[in-house]
């Protein structure tokens, strides 16, 4: 088998992809007549050069199929996710909400976003590099990195409620 340069290894890629596009159940050998059999420009390729190329379309074919499903699924649970964090923010903003329930709805934004970006990690979206984001996050980061559209004076308020919740914390799992 000779060697190729990679533009031409492309060409002789397209063509089979061509021909396999017409007809997805075509073997090696029939794709090997069809190439040598065409009017046109006759492609004189062997078996085996031929297989490892329609190895590698149906590689990519595959790979695209499954990049789909992981996408549609991502954009589900995205969607989820985000009508989960609309009612958690909606409960941190509210004035009338217990410091409790603010501690409770924080941590459970924290931990959807976790998820979210676990998913997200696992799907091979984005690297933990691309967000800046350390899985070790104490509350009272979290809550300053989150918290940007808050109002100064509620934002110190909260962050001042998580840095006594974050204490507590502290405090039992050092007895």
């Amino acid at each position: 088998m000779s060697r190729y340069t990679k533009e031409r290894m492309n060409d002789h890629r397209m063509r089979i992809k061509s021909l396999l596009v017409r007809n997805s159940e075509l073997g090696i050998l029939k794709v090997q007549k069809l190439l040598e059999d065409d009017d046109t420009t006759p492609l004189h390729l062997s078996a085996e050069y031929i297989g490892k190329l329609m190895k590698k379309l149906r590689k990519e074919k595959t790979l695209r199929f499954a990049q789909k499903n992981i996408e549609k699924y991502l954009a589900g649970f995205e969607d989820e996710m985000g009508e989960i964090k609309n009612e958690l923010w909606n409960i941190i903003k509210d004035e009338t909400s217990t410091k409790s329930e603010r501690t409770v709805a924080i941590r459970e934004l924290k931990g959807l976003l976790k998820d979210l970006f676990d998913k997200r990690f696992e799907a091979g979206v984005h690297d933990k590099k691309t967000l800046g984001i350390t899985v070790n996050n104490t509350l009272v980061q979290f809550a300053n990195e989150i918290t940007n559209e808050i109002s100064p004076g509620k934002k110190r308020r909260l962050i001042k409620e998580l840095k006594e919740l974050d204490e507590e914390e502290d405090d039992k799992t050092d007895s």
